[in-house]
């Protein structure tokens, strides 16, 4: 079965909001990632 979902994301608005939450909590940040990208069938 193949899945109709996309994730669309703005690459300069995903990095604008990384920095402001970076900027807001002092220190850097750790992001996840997690096998399958979520179910989106991304191969890696």
């Amino acid at each position: 079965m193949q899945s109709r979902a996309q994730a669309l994301m703005s690459e300069s608005a995903l990095a604008g909001n990384l920095t402001a939450l970076a900027r807001r909590a002092g220190a850097a940040l750790l992001l996840p990632v997690k096998a399958n990208a979520y179910g989106h069938g991304l191969a890696g």
